[in-house]
Formats: structure tokens, sequence, C-alpha cells
């Protein structure tokens, strides 16, 4: 504690000339300025804590917890912190964060004394836009009180996709008490050395007027809700980068659905789960059916809704984190789409579709295939991207965690001494059987249809492989070039299986783990996938160091076929070595082309920072630009142009 107090020093009974340092308690004082007028700013929320290293997976990741000051009114500018716990090792780092209507967030971390009083200098704020928002009834443009009003970014175009795995925790101590940027007093828990608590939202007054500070967008879209109306969102806007931007929000009562869910056979089901997606962005509820099988929502947005019955989502977990892969799997879950319109009530029918069992054995060459792993995905074109990333994703973590992962899903199995298999409760309807087993360097399907009762289906596989050799630019073999495959489902599958090649280095890098996928050729460069799906085109990536990814489509092969006639030549790259030991909260480096634009694109490279140091390497000769990736929100570090030089490496330091 900063209290006042002597250091405690360990004694024994009848001990003499024991002495006690006496330690002043730590006082810091911060002003806080206008960057522009240099006037003071007086109103304003400050929260402050010493930052902690701990370790995860092996890295050492900055923790702070903020406490937030109660009082709001500062005199002069004049921020005094004087009741501050100190962390008993390593030196002290004080974290503070500042917000101020109309003035973008202030953090920064700092070095302290460990007792005494500190001037921290001056904090120079700057301006951000101001959007006042009024909130009306549409019916009789009377002001609405209480509207929770949020601003957010517009959402991705449609095809946009993207995978992640995130793990998070939040600690909310208190509610908000004003109009005005939405903050909360109590304790901030922040794990990367910066608060997670956003400001963009805030709540209508008397007036039903709410102003919010944006500092972190250049669009926006303003969302509002209100229990005695249907939510709301405007279009797109262009947020300025300071002054006030006035914008108009109506209410409406919406309109109401009833959604009843009955069995193929039309009697209600009682107990089904429903998820609602509405129009407005977050606009989602979930549902449970009553003894008649219905389930019913009010003030809805007017225009078209998807209700969807909802199965037990594939998750996994490891001691800490929680993994969701059911993203992936709700690329696949069409709902019933149904207009609302205000004021009126809509009816709803969903089918739950009947169930089943399917069972049978697998062989590979005639001899049972032990230990395969079975599951029965969706069916049809389209589906085998993200039948694929499932895939791929399970074979990820799988291999990194060792089995320490739980996957928990009823549609999976795992085949006998015998290569006997048998999976309840699965959907009837077009289905695909899927295999993966350690003898099958990717996984292997078939398209079923699957009836009530038991359904019967035996795979008799045929080992089907390819093989081949990776030369460099000099015609000398690679050896330990990296080979990945997938089925090319469409033009994004080059995109998506390049993206899980990074996604594996950095998991691997922070897991300390070896990447698993794929195989590594030879002292002579030599190659061979065994067990690849016959019947589909082919995707095959490769990677070495130094050298410049390619990826290569392979024609259809028949089951049981060898195909050997696969060359493959690499071009050189460079390597850009990159040093950040001394920024604050670095996590990792980007790199973007901004080469010749008449040559075909490479992808973003990215590299996560191990004690502030990482190596992007497979970087075409030409220009990049160069970017470090940080958990602080409004630090905005200079990038950095460069030029790449095939068989060289570019040391880069910040």
């Amino acid at each position: 504690s900063s209290k006042p107090a002597s250091a405690p020093v360990e004694v024994r009974g009848g001990a003499t000339g024991v002495e006690l340092r006496w330690r002043e308690p730590l006082a810091a004082i911060l002003h806080v300025v206008d960057s522009e007028t240099g006037e003071a700013i007086e109103a304003m929320r400050v929260s402050a804590g010493f930052e902690q290293e701990m370790k995860v997976f092996g890295m050492s990741v900055p923790f702070a917890a903020r406490t937030a000051l109660p009082k709001r009114d500062f005199p002069g500018g004049e921020v005094t912190l004087d009741d501050l716990s100190i962390p008993e090792d390593g030196p002290p780092r004080l974290a503070i964060t500042i917000t101020a209507h109309g003035y973008a967030t202030w953090s920064e971390t700092k070095s302290v004394p460990a007792e005494g009083l500190c001037d921290l200098g001056v904090a120079r704020l700057e301006r951000a836009p101001v959007v006042r928002v009024r909130v009306l009834t549409d019916a009789s443009e009377a002001p609405v009180v209480g509207a929770k009003v949020r601003i957010v970014a517009p959402k991705q175009e449609e095809g946009a996709r993207s995978i992640g795995i995130n793990a998070s925790a939040t600690v909310d101590t208190s509610s908000p008490d004003f109009a005005q940027d939405d903050g909360e007093p109590g304790l901030d828990i922040d794990v990367g050395g910066e608060s997670t608590t956003s400001r963009s939202s805030a709540v209508t007054d008397a007036n039903g007027i709410a102003e919010i500070t944006v500092d972190d967008l250049e669009t926006g879209v303003i969302l509002v809700e209100h229990d005695d109306f249907a939510h709301a969102a405007t279009q797109p806007f262009e947020l300025p980068r300071r002054g006030t931007v006035e914008r108009e929000v109506r209410l409406v009562e919406g309109g109401e659905a009833l959604v009843r869910v009955v069995d193929s056979h039309g009697v209600a089901v009682e107990g089904a789960k429903i998820d609602r997606t509405g129009v407005v962005d977050g606009d989602e509820e979930s549902m449970t059916t009553d003894a008649d099988g219905i389930a019913r929502c009010a003030r809805l947005t007017p225009g078209v809704h998807e209700f969807a019955l909802v199965d037990e989502p594939v998750t996994g977990g490891i001691e800490g984190i929680h993994i969701d892969l059911g993203a992936l799997q709700s690329e696949t879950r069409r709902g019933t789409e149904a207009v609302i319109v205000d004021g009126r009530e809509t009816r709803v029918e969903l089918v739950k579709p009947s169930r089943c069992t399917v069972l049978g054995t697998i062989s590979l060459d005639g001899q049972p295939l032990e230990g395969a792993r079975v599951r029965v995905g969706h069916a049809g074109d389209g589906e085998g991207l993200e039948a694929e990333a499932l895939d791929m994703v399970g074979s990820m973590l799988g291999g990194m965690f060792g089995g320490m992962t739980s996957v928990e899903d009823s549609s999976r199995a795992k085949t006998d001494g015998t290569g006997a298999y048998e999976l309840k409760n699965v959907v009837v309807g077009p289905a695909r059987i899927i295999v993966s087993h350690r003898d099958l360097v990717m996984p292997v399907s078939t398209d079923v249809e699957l009836v009530e009762g038991d359904n019967r289906h035996d795979l008799a596989l045929r080992s089907t492989s390819i093989r081949g050799r990776v030369i460099g630019s000099d015609g000398e073999p690679l050896r330990g070039a990296r080979v990945t495959i997938a089925v090319a489902s469409d033009e994004r599958t080059s995109e998506v299986v390049a993206g899980f090649d990074q996604a594996e280095e950095i998991l691997s890098g922070m897991f300390g783990a070896s990447v698993t996928r794929g195989v590594r050729t030879d002292d002579e460069g030599r190659f061979e996938l065994r067990g690849v799906e016959p019947g589909r085109r082919l995707l095959l990536r490769f990677n070495a160091r130094q050298h410049i990814a390619r990826s290569l489509v392979v024609e259809p092969l028949a089951a049981g076929d060898a195909r050997d006639d696969v060359s493959v030549r690499m071009a050189a790259a460079g390597r850009v070595s990159v040093r950040a030991a001394g920024v604050d909260h670095a996590i990792g480096v980007k790199a973007e082309w901004i080469g010749d634009p008449t040559e075909p694109t490479p992808g973003d490279l990215h590299g996560l920072l191990k004690n502030g140091r990482t190596t992007l390497d497979g970087l075409a000769p030409g220009r990049w630009r160069l970017s470090l990736e940080t958990t602080s929100q409004n630090r905005a570090l200079p990038s950095r142009d460069v030029e790449v030089v095939a068989g060289e490496t570019l040391r880069v330091e910040w």
C-alpha cells in the first residue's frame, strides 16, 4: 500500500539494533490540458493502477487493475493520485487512463518511484468528434427518455469472413449513472495494458438527447435500444476528426412474431430452442417453445428477420480457455426468413428435423481402419470450405494441445478394432460423412441421404496419393519444405489455407508446439501425401524458409490412384528481422504489400513478438509496409516502409 508505514523487517526474539525505515506514501500529480490550446481540462474520468506482468503460455503479458477515481471534477486540470497499491515485485509502473467529453481517450504507462511525490508531467488530450443523437417516438415525436444509444462500425461486407480464437474476461462493478459518455466507476481489470471499456454508448436524458465521444471510428452507425420500442439503426455516416455531428432517430413499437415448432409429423415440440436474428446489428434473441410448441417475441424492427432452430454447438476446452467452433457451423445453418410489419403479428412455423442413427464399418485397402474419427456434416456444393476449415481447426488444436482439449459434439465417433462406428441423434436428410485418420493426410468424405431409423454406410477407402518434388530458384532440392492440402472448394480456398498456415505458425509459437498439418520434404526435396480425397479438385500449399509460398491446384484423382509427377519450383524470398523491445504493449508485427500494383498482390504477413523480437519470412521482393500491433487503442506508432530483397535479411527496430 502507499499509506505511510515502515518497510517490514523480520526479526527474532532478543534481537537488538533493529532499524525500521520510514516509507513515505507515493503521491503522483498529472496536469491535463487541451493539446491545441493548452487550456486545462477539468471534467474527466481518471482510472489508475500499477502494471504487473503475468505469464500466459510462456509470454509476458502486461496486467493492470485500474481503480476509477470517485471524483470527476479536477480544478485547474490537476489530477492527484495518492492512494495506490504498489506491487512488491519489480519497479512500479503506473497505468493511467483519462476520458473526457469531446476528447480522445488518453492512456499511458509511466515508471514511478516507490515512494514520495512524483510529477507525471502533462497529459495533452487530442480532440475527438462528438455525436449528438436525439431520439423521438415516430408516432408522436415525443422525446424518448432512457434509450441506450451506441455507435459502432458498419457491418462487414457480405461474404467477408474471419475465423478467430478469443479468450476474455470482464469485471463489471457498477452501472452508468449519467447520459454523456457512458463510463463505469469501480475496478477495471485489464489484460494487455489498456482499458477495454468502450465510450461509444450513452443513455438519453429528459430531452431524448445523448452525446457520445467517438475516438476510434471513421465511419459509424447509430444503434438505439429501448424496452418499449423496436431496435433502430441509422445508415452509415462519416465522422469528422472533430466537432459535433447531430443525428435524429425515430423509434416505432414494432411488430410481433409467433413462432411454432413442430416435428416432421406435425406434432408440437416443447422445449425447442430458437435463435432470432433481426434487421439491426446486435438484435439477437434466444427463445424456448412452451408446451404448445410456441414462442413469442415482440417489439421487432420492421424488415426481414431470421428464425433458426438451434443444435448444441461444437465446443472445446482446455483449462482457462474456451474454444467455440460454432461460428464455422453457423455458416451452413439456414434459418427461416420472415417479414416483420410494424403493428402486426407475423406467424412463423419451423419444422424440427427427425433424428436417426448412422453406423457401419470403415476399411482402408481392405483392412479395418481402427481409430478413425467419424463425423456427419452438411452435404452439397459450397459447404466444402467450411467443412475443411472445421477439420483444419480440429487438427491444429489437437496437435498443439496433445489431447488436452475436450470436444463436445454428439455427431462424432471413433472406429473400434473392427473399423465399426456408430453415430446417434443425427439429423435426417442430405449429409456428408467425414472420416479423419493419422494415415489420411486430409479428411475423406462421402455424401449420403439419411432417413429415420438406422442408416448403414460402410466405407471402403483406397489409398490415393500424390508424390512430388520441391526445388528452389537455384534448382536445388528444398529440404524441410512444408506441404499442406485442402479441397479446392472455390477461389477463396487458397486465401483461407494461407490464413490457417499463418495461424498455425503463430499459435505454435505461443504454445511451444510443433506444426502438425501436412508433410515435410526429405533431403531430396521429395514429399508424399498419402490418403488424399479422390474425386475432388485439390489445392496444395507449399511453404519453405526464405522462399515465397506457392499454391498449386491438382485435378481430381480416382480412388486408388497415385500421382507422382508434381514438381514445384519456389522463388527466393526476403526476410525482415524486427526488434521492438522498448515499445510498451507491442504484441506483433504486420507486413502489408505496397509494391508494384500491376503484380499479383501477396497477402499480409503477421509475426508474433516474443521478448520483443520476431522474424517475418517468405516476403516477396519489393516494397512492404511494416506496422506494430499493440494492445494500446490510442497509441499511433509510425509504420516503416522497407524494400525487401530476395535472399537477404533486413533488420528493423522500433
